[in-house]
C-alpha cells in the first residue's frame, strides 16, 4: 500500500541522490509550457530497508496555460 502524499517517496529516495532527484523533477514541473516527461535513475529504500536502484519516470499534464496540473 502507497501512503498518502509525496513524504513517503521523498524519505526513501537516498540521501546522497535526492537533492538531484527532486531538482530534475523541478526542472520538468515548473517550467510553463515546459518538458511534459521526466526520467531517472537512483536508489530507492525497500521495506526491509536496503536500497535498490530503480528506473523512475513521469508525465506532466498541463492545463491550457502550460502550467503542471499533475504528474
Amino acid at each position: 500500500t502507497v501512503p498518502p502524499g509525496i513524504r513517503w517517496w521523498y524519505e526513501g529516495i537516498h540521501p546522497d541522490h535526492r537533492d538531484r532527484v527532486v531538482a530534475g523533477i523541478h526542472a520538468v514541473i515548473d517550467r510553463p509550457g515546459g518538458g511534459t516527461a521526466w526520467r531517472d535513475e537512483y536508489p530507492f529504500r525497500r521495506g526491509d530497508g536496503r536500497y535498490a536502484d530503480v528506473v523512475d519516470r513521469g508525465f506532466v499534464a498541463r492545463d491550457a496555460a502550460g502550467r503542471a496540473v499533475r504528474m
